[in-house]
């Protein structure tokens, strides 16, 4: 105090205004200091949102992708699959935007798991759908459309007035019968007891009709029409399997899909913890060196 006391005012003076740029640039460095922080806060929470919002946004895109799936099974329509195709687009667009927002390594495992899955659930649902497709939606198309056909054919000459005389026609006619029920019993319960059933009627027809006294001509049809018709129902049966397989992989598949997205739900409830925690001790630090400014 002395020594302040024998400086000319001059130099306090000079002295004053040097303590008094320096706290003012302390000030306001600390202010600085603060405005970084406030930027990087809002950027934290700002990534937070978008986390949020695509975490949100898959869970929402699958679900609607479960949709179509059920729609197109429920109504054999090919315009679900289609939009199954769309709704799957959309969710590969929300996982890498959500990789893109999150960098543990814990988490991008979560993330990667739950890339591999959808991606299984899209291939067994494309595979079951081409299934389905080369089965046929319709009773008119695909394979069943053939076997339709196959079976018609005979059924016409089987009905055929010329040939009214040949007394094994009434007993082919109620043989073919039997095949065509055997043949709707394991569309509608897909059980394969029905398949060993239309072979054993299938056996019984060909018996009959090597024995009956039919022209050769009407006999050679119906034997290769009966084969045709024998060999479709066999691939429908494979196929109908085939496509039950895929829907049982997709399922499970699209099942595992539920705790990832879960613990990915936890991880935001951890990062907006770990947020709070950073922004409040920057905001202690911030408010000490304010104080120590003054």
């Amino acid at each position: 105090m002395e020594y302040l006391n024998n400086l000319k005012i001059g130099k306090k003076m000079m002295l004053l205004s040097t303590l008094l740029v320096v706290g003012f640039m302390a000030i306001g460095s600390v202010y600085w200091y603060g405005l970084i922080m406030q930027d990087v806060a809002h950027t934290k929470d700002e990534g937070i949102d978008k986390l949020a919002m695509e975490l949100s946004e898959v869970g929402l895109d699958i679900a609607d992708a479960r949709r179509k799936e059920k729609d197109f099974l429920l109504r054999s329509d090919e315009k679900y699959a289609k939009d199954h195709a769309e709704e799957t687009r959309h969710i590969y667009t929300s996982i890498d935007k959500i990789k893109s927002l999150i960098d543990t390594p814990e988490h991008l495992r979560d993330v990667d798991k739950l890339l591999v899955n959808i991606q299984a659930y899209e291939k067994s649902f494309k595979e079951m759908v081409n299934m389905k497709l080369s089965l046929g939606l319709t009773p008119k198309t695909g394979l069943r459309g053939k076997m339709r056909g196959y079976a018609h054919s005979i059924e016409a000459l089987l009905k055929d007035k010329k040939f009214k005389k040949y007394s094994v026609m009434s007993t082919l006619w109620t043989q073919m019968l039997e095949m065509r029920r055997n043949e709707k019993d394991f569309l509608m319960r897909k059980n394969k007891k029905y398949g060993g059933k239309m072979e054993k009627n299938h056996l019984i027809f060909m018996d009959k009709l090597a024995k009956s006294d039919i022209p050769k001509e009407q006999k050679d049809f119906l034997n290769k029409t009966l084969d045709d018709y024998d060999n479709s129902f066999k691939e429908v049966v494979k196929g109908t399997f085939v496509v039950d397989s895929e829907i049982a992989l997709f399922r499970e598949k699209v099942h595992a899909v539920a705790p990832i997205l879960e613990r990915l739900a936890e991880m935001k409830k951890e990062i907006v913890s770990a947020n709070d925690e950073y922004q409040a001790n920057e905001q202690k630090q911030l408010n000490y060196m304010f104080f120590l400014s003054l």
